[in-house]
């Protein structure tokens, strides 16, 4: 969640935790209300929110975003040169994440198998089960390294377990090794078992709305592997000419930043705009340089201009990143 209102308000913060202790308990009150309705208006309502939370809880979303190595992508250029000590917990997870993209095709595959079965009823009981002890290894992942999406992990094991409900006495009569004779295919929405013709239809189309809401975001940028989406030319890792400047490295963000790393390795981020040949940065949304950035030869470049005020005339080497050792198989 993004933050707003003065940054207070984001995921796990306090005053959203406060928000969903209010959520909760207007759900009691609302819950408490809904004794007085008749069973059958009852009935149907638990249906409804049932299904809605069912394909909620899919995480078609978030297994192809894994697959698609939109979620973990390869580390940025400035990422690759801070000091491990330098990086929180949470950025450590996510730039170590980026470099395996087989492990997050892998991690990105737990989350669509039990999301296809939560699609049938047939085999619903059991991709309940999974993706609890899916949701379970993210919620420790998130608690381990600090990740701020605690609540809404938690928000989606509730669901999960609102989910698996209706299969509890099914699953504690296996446990106990019981026999049973609850069928797990007649757990099923009670508007379709009155209009069986119309179930497949219904699968069908809330299984293509889910995965064409889920593969939209790779449709539109036309990309299927988020390591390969299109970067600048200028993208990259420089370093200085020795005594040349009070900095050692120089990169160029994917997003549009401007970054330098100071000999003591500090960093200084500036958003920038490049208009034809001349790239303007801010601060604060203020321009405080101008610059042209030309290359001399291969790997050898001039940035030539000005940074607040003063004039620059700073000689960089493009780093061959692939020859890093992290790059290496």
């Amino acid at each position: 969640m993004t933050n707003s209102i003065d940054g207070t308000f984001y995921s796990d913060s306090p005053l959203m935790w406060s928000f969903s202790a209010i959520l909760i308990l207007v759900s009691l009150l609302i819950g408490a209300g809904l004794s007085f309705i008749t069973k059958e208006k009852l009935s149907l309502f638990w249906d409804i929110s049932y299904h809605i939370l069912l394909y909620y809880l899919i995480l078609f979303y978030y297994g192809l975003s894994k697959i698609f190595i939109y979620q973990f992508y390869w580390p940025e250029p400035n990422t690759l040169f801070t000091p491990v000590g330098q990086l929180g917990k949470d950025f450590l997870f996510w730039t170590s994440m980026g470099t395996s993209p087989v492990y997050s095709v892998f991690s990105g595959c737990l989350e669509i198998i039990p999301a296809l079965l939560l699609v049938f009823p047939r085999t619903r009981m059991f991709g309940a089960s999974v993706s609890i002890f899916v949701l379970i290894n993210v919620l420790m992942i998130n608690l381990g390294f600090g990740i701020t999406v605690v609540q809404f992990t938690l928000f989606l094991l509730l669901i999960n377990f609102l989910i698996l409900t209706p299969y509890l006495p099914l699953i504690q009569r296996y446990i106990w090794s019981k026999p049973t004779t609850i069928s797990v295919q007649n757990i099923e929405f009670s508007i379709l078992k009155k209009h069986p013709n119309y179930r497949k239809i219904f699968r069908v189309l809330i299984l293509l709305a889910i995965v064409i809401e889920s593969l939209s975001i790779y449709v539109d940028y036309g990309v299927w592997n988020g390591n390969n989406l299109p970067k600048s030319n200028e993208y990259g890792a420089y370093s200085f000419k020795e005594g040349d400047a009070p900095y050692k490295r120089l990169f160029f963000h994917k997003n549009t930043y401007l970054i330098l790393q100071a000999k003591n390795d500090e960093f200084f981020n500036y958003p920038y705009v490049k208009s034809g040949e001349k790239y303007t940065i801010y601060k604060n949304d203020q321009a405080i340089g101008e610059f042209t950035f030309v290359s001399n030869k291969p790997y050898k470049y001039t940035l030539k201009g000005y940074f607040y005020d003063h004039p620059v005339l700073w000689q960089l080497e493009k780093i061959k990143l692939e020859l890093l050792p992290i790059y290496k198989k």
